[in-house]
């Protein structure tokens, strides 16, 4: 049986999760709307693909792998914004307690 407490807080990880690549994905939109080349639409398309898999999640180790994936594409954005003299993101990431 799932623990309901443990279950309302994976919820809310996830959610947050969700949130915070919607944010990169906003701040993504708004680049390339202003002129910035997203090369082949890779960020865009790697955003999009995370979004999915967050959405799919029912474990917290899939969850974690999430995460992983996320501040690794969060930090090829970052440089991609610092290239361009751009603001850097500045994203917390929920941290995990099983």
């Amino acid at each position: 049986m799932v623990n309901p407490k443990l279950s309302k807080q994976f919820d809310t990880d996830k959610r947050d999760i969700i949130l915070n690549l919607e944010s990169i994905q906003v701040t993504l939109n708004v680049c390339i709307e202003q002129g910035m080349l997203d090369e082949d639409a890779q960020f865009y398309n790697e955003l999009i693909e995370l979004i999915d898999e967050a959405r799919l999640v029912k474990t917290y180790p899939e969850l974690e792998e999430v995460i992983t994936k996320a501040k690794i594409l969060e930090e090829d954005i970052d440089g991609w914004l610092s290239m361009n003299h751009r603001e850097t993101l500045s994203i917390s990431w929920p941290k995990i307690s099983k």
